[in-house]
């Protein structure tokens, strides 16, 4: 049973007889005490994590084969085979459990900047963001989408 420390004693005590002949009341308070319990678990693993996290070494991020990997993973997913900058933060952040900084934000466009340039992998308009992809998903000059792709573009999921 949840107790407030401000009630008294007599309180708690008149309290718990009530709930006892009250079914609803005892099931009400024995969720709040699985909730009370669950989130003091949850506040011990979030500890435990920040912790670790604390004691990671340095990640060392490959940006080129990072942000492949990350055009790459969902390729065939029609859903999500292109890919926002913003996509590609999540992407990258999900892949090595790092926190998304504007280093990294900067690092990762500057990434895409270099490998569209270098013609490895394309890159759309699409209501004024770019979404990037594998080359196979585009005409010659990788910034059209080649005609059987452009009906996946209604059903993508851009973040």
């Amino acid at each position: 049973m949840i107790w407030n420390t401000d009630v008294s004693d007599e309180v708690k005590t008149e309290t718990k007889a009530e709930l006892l002949k009250d079914d609803y009341a005892c099931r009400i308070d024995s969720f709040d005490t699985q909730i009370a319990t669950l989130e003091a678990e949850i506040d011990h693993l979030k500890y435990e994590r920040d912790m670790v996290k604390r004691e990671r070494p340095p990640v060392v991020i490959k940006w080129r084969d990072s942000v492949k990997w990350c055009l790459e993973v969902d390729a065939d997913n029609f859903r999500y085979f292109l890919k926002s900058t913003p996509g590609v933060y999540l992407c990258i952040g999900f892949k090595h459990k790092v926190e998304i900084t504007r280093d990294i934000k900067n690092k990762i466009a500057v990434t895409l900047a270099s490998l569209y340039k270098e013609k490895a992998i394309g890159r759309f308009d699409h209501k004024g963001t770019y979404l990037y992809g594998l080359t196979k998903f585009f005409n010659d000059d990788l910034t059209d989408l080649k005609e059987e792709y452009k009906s996946r573009l209604d059903r993508l999921i851009i973040k």
